[in-house]
């Protein structure tokens, strides 16, 4: 009867159905939790923490976040700290070598001190990892990808965002406050 999508720039995806643009009705995203007063204390150390917070899909980027970060630490640029949580998990536009990928990610994480991989975290795992976090990353070309609560959380605790210009993530960050 009705068609809901999270953003105005997802309404486009049923352009391929006739006669359908009078069942869509544009309801935004939003958070699911509260965030405490407290948890939005600044962070004033002289690293940066960066996250990936998000299912480990090969499409969502994880493995070149890593790679980026393996260079940033070998050219002598490792003042910081990146912490991956989240769950591997397989999707239909993986790559044929799917497993030696995400055994070059682990390789990654063991070789660097200061890239850490969580797995999966809920509940006050997630929330402190959010506070201590500055900027999350989500460089995602994932085939499915709508509006990923990754990023309405990360800006809940007052992150920047990094990301890609895909899908409906634009109907969340704009120049002034992520890229």
């Amino acid at each position: 009867d009705d068609i809901i999508v999270l953003g105005n720039s997802l309404v486009k995806m049923y352009d391929f159905i006739p006669d359908v643009a009078y069942k869509i009705s544009v309801i935004e995203n939003a958070l699911t939790f509260d965030v405490l007063p407290c948890d939005l204390v600044s962070n004033i150390e002289n690293e940066v923490t960066f996250i990936f917070l998000s299912n480990l899909i090969f499409s969502k980027g994880y493995l070149d976040v890593a790679e980026a970060a393996d260079c940033l630490n070998k050219t002598g640029c490792s003042n910081f700290r990146l912490v991956f949580a989240g769950a591997f998990m397989e999707s239909p536009d993986d790559p044929d070598d799917l497993i030696s990928r995400q055994e070059s990610f682990l390789k990654l994480v063991d070789d660097n001190s200061n890239i850490e991989y969580v797995g999966s975290i809920s509940g006050l795992d997630k929330r402190n990892l959010l506070i201590s976090a500055d900027v999350l990353l989500l460089p995602t070309h994932y085939h499915v990808e709508g509006q990923p609560n990754c990023i309405i959380e990360a800006m809940a605790y007052s992150c920047a965002i990094i990301s890609t210009n895909y899908r409906s993530i634009p109907d969340l960050i704009d120049e002034t406050n992520g890229f």
